[in-house]
């Protein structure tokens, strides 16, 4: 079933299909075949919100199957050089909301892939207020002080980060 949601030539229908992949309820003998159709999909697909599906079914997956999280870095260095408001807005998601699912190496990725994020993308900008805090709070600080100064130098002001600006002067 997945499988002809994911060929399907509707955009909308595909995005379900690669939600469902990272979802599915399978043991270790199938996980190798749904990995492979990530994989693969994700290196053929071109529709952004199709790819940030293929990205978060990706690291849905992985937190179900850790011995994969090194294919999926590999898989991830590649896949987030794609520039594409949606990607970057799951990826701030994900890194700001449920990093814990995400191993150290995953998180660099992904946060690298935030450094690049324009000012005009306010929900972006917004997640990352959060991850600034996630970051400090977890003792991140040469990873907080990175993504804080590319932040800024992309135009961000300060006031923008009102959250992490709070914090900041209220706990450090």
């Amino acid at each position: 079933m997945t499988e002809r949601l994911i060929s399907n030539r509707n955009a909308m229908i595909r995005n379900q299909g690669y939600f469902t992949l990272g979802q599915l309820d399978i043991d270790e003998t199938k996980a190798n075949l749904i990995w492979e159709k990530i994989r693969n999909n994700g290196v053929s697909e071109s529709d952004n919100d199709c790819c940030a599906s293929i990205l978060m079914s990706a690291l849905q997956f992985g937190k179900r199957f850790p011995s994969y999280w090194p294919q999926i870095e590999e898989f991830l260095i590649a896949f987030v050089k794609r520039e594409s408001t949606e990607v970057l807005q799951i990826i701030s998601s994900i890194v700001a909301f449920q990093s814990e699912i995400l191993p150290d190496s995953i998180l660099y990725i992904m946060l690298k892939k935030l450094t690049n994020v324009s000012c005009d993308h306010k929900g972006i900008i917004g997640n990352i207020d959060y991850i600034l805090v996630m970051l400090a709070e977890k003792s991140k600080y040469s990873l907080a002080v990175e993504l804080l100064e590319s932040t800024l130098i992309a135009g961000v002001t300060f006031k923008s980060l009102d959250y992490f600006s709070f914090e900041l002067i209220n706990k450090h």
